[in-house]
C-alpha cells in the first residue's frame, strides 16, 4: 500500500505559503499523513484554500500536530487522544492509530523529554516557552515531559501491548499487521544533523527511543522537526524516514519534495 507523508510546512511564513500555492503537493498516493508543523490552530481559517485542495486530491489526510500547531494556544485545551475531522476526509489526530487495510498507523506528537541539566537554557532558548500556553500560563519543561511520558506511555501501550495480546489471541493476528509509527518530534539522536549535535536545545527536539523502536518492529517511522531531510536510515526493520520542508526564508526546502511516498 501507498502513502504519502510530508511535514514542517510552516504555513503561517509568507514565503512557505507562497511557494505551497505556486507548487503544491503532487498527489502521488491516495493516503497522505502531515506529520506536524502544518500551520497553528489558531489560524486555521486564512488557509481554507490549501485544505480544499488537500480534500479534493487525496482520498484521505492524517494531520499530526507539530508544536507549532500550539502557538498563540493553550496546549491544556487540546491534548491526549483525539480524532477530529476538519474535512469528511481530513482528520486532525493524536495518540490514536487507524487501521487500512493490513496496516496500522499510529499517530503521536511525542514532545520530547527535557533533562533538569538543561532544563534552564532551553525554556530560555526556545519559542515554544514565550509562545505556547500550558493551562493559561506559559508552558514549562515539566508540561513539556508531562506530554512526553503521556506520549511514550500510549506508544508502548499500543506497540507493545498490543503485540503481546497479538501473540496470545487467537481473533486477532497483529503479525499480519504492518505498523506505521508517525510522530513529530524525533525519536532517535542517530544520524542528527552534526550541526546540533552539541545543542543542549537537542532535547527540545529529539529523545533516545531505540529500544522501543526496534522492539516495535514496524514497517517505518516517520517523524520531522529539526528542518533536515536526513537520508532514510534503519533501526532494526524499521525504516526512519522524514521529509521537511523547513523555513523557505533560510533556505531549509532545497531537499523537500513534494510527492514523497513510502510502500508497506
Amino acid at each position: 500500500m501507498l502513502f504519502q507523508y510530508s511535514s514542517d510546512l510552516h504555513f503561517e511564513f509568507p514565503k512557505n505559503k507562497k511557494i505551497l500555492n505556486r507548487k503544491p503537493l503532487v498527489a502521488a498516493a491516495e493516503i497522505l499523513i502531515l506529520a506536524g508543523d502544518v500551520m497553528p490552530f489558531n489560524t486555521m481559517d486564512e488557509h481554507n484554500d490549501f485544505w480544499n485542495y488537500i480534500s479534493d486530491n487525496f482520498k484521505q489526510t492524517y494531520w499530526l500536530p507539530g508544536n507549532h500547531e500550539y502557538y498563540g494556544f493553550d496546549a491544556a485545551t487540546k491534548y491526549g487522544s483525539f480524532c477530529e475531522n476538519i474535512r469528511s476526509n481530513i482528520s486532525l489526530i493524536n495518540n490514536e492509530s487507524v487501521i487500512i487495510e493490513n496496516t496500522q498507523l499510529v499517530f503521536s506528537t511525542l514532545w520530547s523529554h527535557i533533562g533538569p541539566v538543561n532544563q534552564y537554557i532551553i525554556q530560555r532558548r526556545m519559542n515554544d516557552f514565550y509562545q505556547i500556553n500550558f493551562d493559561g500560563a506559559p508552558i514549562t519543561p515539566l508540561d513539556y515531559n508531562l506530554l512526553h511520558e503521556e506520549a511514550v506511555a500510549f506508544l508502548k501501550r499500543t506497540l507493545l501491548d498490543e503485540q503481546k495480546a497479538g501473540d496470545n489471541t487467537k481473533e486477532v493476528n497483529q503479525k499480519d499487521i504492518k505498523k506505521v509509527i508517525v510522530t513529530h518530534h524525533l525519536p532517535t539522536l542517530l544520524n542528527y544533523p552534526n550541526k546540533y549535535k552539541n545543542d543542549p536545545i537537542q532535547e527540545g527536539f529529539a529523545t533516545e527511543l531505540y529500544d522501543l523502536i526496534e522492539s516495535a518492529n514496524a514497517a517505518c517511522w516517520i517523524y520531522g522537526h529539526h528542518h533536515h531531510n536526513t537520508p532514510t536510515f534503519s533501526i532494526g526493520n524499521t525504516q526512519m524516514i522524514t521529509n521537511q520542508m523547513g523555513y523557505v526564508q533560510y533556505h531549509e526546502h532545497g531537499n523537500f519534495k513534494r510527492d514523497a511516498v513510502f510502500e508497506v
